[in-house]
């Protein structure tokens, strides 16, 4: 069972139409959404969407033109977030790492795309989020400079650079005996601050969120908002979104994901490059490969308005026959709302930001332009064993213990790092192995006299992509056996042997004169034997 999306409007007064007068005046609005309280989810209505736009946006479900998501950092002690009680007018709020659980304001996904209507350009924003106890109020900012303000400059290297008429867009949903209420406002930059609110209607905007409460989505028309004027040129070079710890618009910002260059205009050109598919539009989504893995690059060039643009340049800073690899070369005439589309294939051979770039003009001569880029991190997973024995050399019974000093000698971290013996067989395992880092294990063995002296260490690591490195060391040692002197029994050499007796004046016993006695008897047999030698060779 689900009940349908329903919206009222809201009034305003007189003053605050007013305060308004900088954003053109729109009646306020809310979207209804009934609350299935047994399940504890929203049921929104299916079907819903502005009309013109080619964004089904009220469904609660992502949109096929959504495109590829961009994730936020992964959470726990990695993610960023904003801290110190940062707020929406602060140019450079604090930025921290691990400072954000994962709660209902951690956001792990955003997506964004543009589309034309007929006679209008729509926004399709959405979002994803850890949690799905407690409200949404999230803030999407749309910024006329894509221009990132660095640490270096004082600011966060985070916040792009502000100017005036940068727009937020808000999206807050809130609930009150058992009914849930998603509203949509805009708000633009004065310079300083940012301005009031205007509300948008369900001819402007839609909006939605999935049962489950975990993703939600919005689309809006940017010319019945206002957001951009019929028969002017307007652009955003790139947008972002960030979460806040309530609906209160001045309260704390939480979380964000960080912005992406993305153009959103109704006149011009926009540029968008992939690498296998992938957006990794920033260095903290490069796209992670390993030495001569084949990359696919492709770029989709769009005319984004309605008058016919000729291109005039198309440029790649790591493909030199760029233009060839284009559906289209330099000259052609882009009509309004048509692309064009460039592939072309190369090993990985290094780190790489690559920016591909168009320029064309209008009737008038008009420079128009657009250039996008990706980021791929080349990693080289390795990895070394150094095997010692001690003691090196022993006897049948000592005990050995071997040493295996295991080291990851790459430039990424190593997982489920093991290390085994091929005599001794499994010594031991690690979860991770960070780059430059090292564990030593031992195995002990006793030795005896049919072990083998030669035996081989070797290791084993798995990097985040997957490959596995290894590395082997032998070692030897020796195993001494004592030599014990034998005697030989007198029975062996054919000598009989009487009972000792006493001598009566000496007292020396017979014994001792029987085994001097058979000395003298094999001297004398050896000596006869040599004589009998040599008289045979005389003769």
């Amino acid at each position: 069972m689900s009940f349908p999306i329903l919206r009222r409007s809201r009034s305003r007064s007189s003053a605050n139409r007013r305060r308004n007068s900088g954003l053109p005046l729109f009646g306020a609005v809310t979207l209804i959404i009934g609350l299935l309280v047994s399940l504890a989810a929203i049921a929104p209505t299916a079907g819903a969407a502005l009309i013109g736009s080619p964004f089904n946006g009220a469904d609660g479900l992502k949109d096929a033109l959504a495109g590829v998501a961009l994730p936020d950092r992964p959470t726990g002690t990695t993610d960023n977030s904003y801290t110190g009680g940062a707020k929406e007018d602060e140019q450079c709020p604090r930025v921290e790492t691990g400072s954000i659980p994962p709660n209902k304001a951690d956001l792990t996904n955003f997506y964004v795309a543009t589309g034309q209507g007929l006679t209008d350009t729509f926004l399709y924003l959405a979002w994803e989020r850890a949690s799905t106890n407690g409200t949404v109020t999230l803030d999407f900012e749309l910024n006329q400079s894509g221009e990132i303000l660095s640490v270096a400059d004082g600011c966060n290297g985070v916040n792009p650079t502000r100017t005036l008429g940068d727009r937020l867009i808000t999206y807050d949903l809130q609930g009150n005996q058992g009914i849930l209420t998603v509203g949509i406002e805009v708000r633009m930059w004065d310079g300083s601050k940012w301005g009031d609110p205007v509300a948008l209607n369900s001819t402007m905007a839609e909006g939605s969120i999935s049962p489950g409460l975990l993703f939600g989505e919005m689309v809006i028309n940017l010319h019945a908002a206002g957001i951009f004027g019929r028969g002017e040129c307007d652009n955003f070079a790139s947008v972002f979104v960030k979460s806040r710890s309530s609906s209160a618009f001045p309260s704390e910002l939480k979380d964000f994901i960080a912005p992406v260059p993305k153009r959103i205009g109704d006149c011009g050109l926009s540029l968008d490059k992939l690498v296998n598919d992938g957006d990794h539009a920033t260095l903290e989504d490069a796209l992670l490969v390993h030495s001569l893995d084949a990359l696919t690059y492709s770029v989709v060039i769009t005319n984004i308005g309605d008058i016919p643009l000729t291109i005039t340049d198309l440029s790649d800073t790591l493909y030199s026959d760029f233009p060839a690899s284009c559906s289209q070369d330099v000259g052609f005439v882009l009509a309004g709302g048509a692309s064009i589309t460039c592939t072309y294939e190369m090993p990985a051979d290094g780190d790489r930001h690559n920016v591909a770039s168009v320029t064309a003009v209008d009737s008038a001569q008009k420079s128009f332009s657009a250039e996008d880029g990706t980021f791929v991190d080349m990693i080289t997973p390795a990895i070394t064993i150094v095997k010692t024995a001690d003691p090196k050399i022993v006897a049948p019974g000592d005990v050995v213990t071997f040493s295996y000093l295991v080291t990851n000698t790459g430039d990424t971290a190593l997982h489920n790092v093991t290390v085994t013996d091929d005599i001794l067989g499994v010594v031991g395992s690690v979860a991770s192995l960070a780059p430059g880092e090292s564990v030593t294990m031992t195995k002990t063995m006793v030795a005896a006299v049919t072990s083998p002296t030669h035996n081989v260490g070797t290791s084993v690591g798995t990097d985040v992509l997957d490959k596995q490195v290894t590395a082997s060391e032998p070692e030897d040692i020796s195993i001494v056996v004592p030599i014990v002197a034998a005697v030989v029994p007198a029975e062996v050499l054919g000598i009989q042997l009487t009972q000792p007796a006493v001598l009566p004046r000496t007292g020396f016993p017979v014994s001792g004169l029987s085994l001097f006695a058979a000395a003298l008897i094999i001297l004398g047999s050896t000596l006869r034997w040599n004589v009998n030698r040599r008289s045979k060779r005389t003769a």
